[in-house]
């Protein structure tokens, strides 16, 4: 069996018309599996004969084309003609050039409209018709799984699943493998710490899938879909970290990622002030913060705290501290910085709702400054997505939909299911 994409059957068909009436030629490269010769390559040829009913081509232009072939890791499968205005049926000629029993000859008929074709093969001098199979490709659903389309045709990039950017080193010893198996040797970091390995052959998609999942790596999203959740290093590794980013990655990933929304969904986690992950150019920001909360008993008024606060939302008067929460960032650098451990730092999450740094950039607002407990974030990311699937227009980003039907009404949203969960 010889098996064609739709696309390389479209490319001959518009190669060979292009040569009418002269015939068209050109040799077939791909892999074999199980029997199973399958094209990945089409590579066009010059007939130097110029004739209407048989064909050649120069040897240096074959040499030349199996060089490509080894190359891309190709064998020879076969050739193809046309066969301008006559049937997809071999000729006289035809059969005394029909020589390899390992090729499949393929012949294409203009004559018929649309054009036809057909395969045939040789074995001790008989000539006999080889099956052919033409495969579609359904590039929507691809791309809904993170395989996304390449300029040339039957290439594509696959995107992989990196939830909060971290790999290990297996997995990257398996992103090697792949690259260069399968790839051209090279992998593609997105701007939201995914993965793309690029010059993936539609024939080898399946293959790569598999060799991906034996190294625990999944396929990315693609489409109107919630996307893979970015997250900085977070308070296990960064001194500067209010909140464990990264755990609390993993279990947005584990709820959400995936689910089929209006638009594509971001999540984005920053562990504190400093915002590395930007976390209001994301549909949904998450922030760590801290609240700091001035123990008097513990103060000695020496006014350290008001001078490292870099936003002054901290003011010492008659050995009275006040701190201005609607100014505080949460940043925690005074309960870092005092020698007298006069601050408790309460630690919290801040979150923002409508962000976007696409076509056009859009600044998440932030809704809530400041939430403790992650059972009640994570209702509250329940009912924000439930609101964009109520709301939101089919390809509506949700910042547009917010636009369109106010923040209060997400707001009064948000608070009606807070009561619906008792307040919790």
């Amino acid at each position: 069996m010889l098996v064609f994409f739709e696309f390389q059957i479209e490319k001959i068909v518009k190669f060979c018309r292009e040569q009418y009436p002269i015939e068209a030629c050109g040799l077939l490269g791909g892999k074999i599996e199980n029997g199973v010769k399958i094209v990945k390559s089409v590579y066009f040829a010059r007939n130097i004969a110029q004739s209407e009913s048989r064909f050649d081509i120069e040897a240096k232009e074959q040499y030349e084309i199996i060089k490509k072939m080894r190359a891309k890791n190709e064998v020879l499968l076969g050739n193809f003609h046309s066969h301008p205005k006559t049937p997809a049926r071999p000729s006289a000629e035809d059969r005394e050039l029909m020589l390899d029993p390992n090729l499949v000859y393929v012949i294409f008929s203009l004559k018929d409209n649309p054009p036809t074709f057909k395969g045939f093969k040789v074995s001790r001098g008989e000539v006999s018709e080889e099956e052919i199979t033409v495969k579609k490709v359904d590039y929507k659903t691809l791309k809904s799984g993170g395989i996304m389309r390449q300029t040339e045709d039957g290439y594509f990039a696959v995107r992989l699943k990196i939830t909060g950017g971290n790999l290990s080193i297996e997995q990257l010893k398996g992103l090697e493998e792949v690259a260069s198996r399968y790839g051209n040797g090279t992998l593609h970091l997105t701007a939201r710490q995914g993965v793309e390995i690029p010059y993936i052959h539609i024939a080898d998609l399946e293959e790569v899938i598999e060799k991906l999942k034996s190294y625990g790596l999944e396929l990315g999203a693609c489409g109107p879909r919630v996307r893979t959740v970015t997250a900085c290093q977070g308070r296990s590794i960064c001194p500067n970290g209010c909140i464990e980013t990264q755990e609390l990655a993993r279990e947005i990933a584990a709820r959400y990622y995936g689910q089929t929304l209006p638009h594509k969904f971001k999540f984005g986690i920053t562990g504190c002030a400093n915002n590395c992950l930007k976390a209001e150019e994301n549909d949904l920001g998450i922030k760590g913060v801290c609240r700091p909360l001035w123990l008097k008993d513990n103060c000695t008024a020496c006014g350290l705290c008001t001078k490292i606060c870099p936003v002054n939302a901290i003011t010492l008067n008659q050995q009275e501290i006040s701190v201005d929460y609607e100014v505080c960032i949460g940043c925690g650098d005074c309960v870092k910085a005092c020698p007298f451990e006069a601050y408790k730092g309460e630690y919290g999450y801040s979150l923002s709702f409508g962000g976007s740094f696409g076509r056009k950039i859009n600044i998440g607002k932030k809704l809530i400054p400041f939430i403790s407990s992650k059972e009640k974030m994570f209702t509250i990311f329940d009912k924000t997505l439930e609101f964009y699937r109520k709301e939101g227009k089919t390809g509506e980003r949700f910042y547009k939909t917010l636009e369109r039907v106010g923040f209060a009404k997400l707001e009064q949203y948000l608070r009606e299911g807070e009561r619906e969960n008792g307040g919790n």
